[in-house]
């Protein structure tokens, strides 16, 4: 996982994470790594993760709604 750096892809005060892989399988432990140390940098106002395709859509919401993550993040539409 790695930070975009793509300024048309930032939003000020965000953070922006690109998963290489699916939030359910391959990325998971990455995804909660990046996350826990944007938490202990100072939280970001938000993050916005970028997956390889929209198909891995469904399984990042699982993840981000089972704990660990769960204790920690609010999904939001943008």
């Amino acid at each position: 996982m790695q930070a975009v750096s793509d300024p048309g892809a930032r939003r000020d005060g965000w953070a922006v994470l690109d998963l290489a892989g699916c939030p359910c399988c391959t990325a998971r432990v990455e995804l909660q790594v990046a996350l826990v140390r944007l938490l202990r940098a100072g939280p970001p106002e938000g993050v916005l993760l970028v997956v390889p395709d929209r198909e891995h859509l469904p399984a990042l919401a699982r993840a981000l709604r089972e704990r660990p993550l769960a204790d920690y993040v609010e999904l939001v539409r943008a």
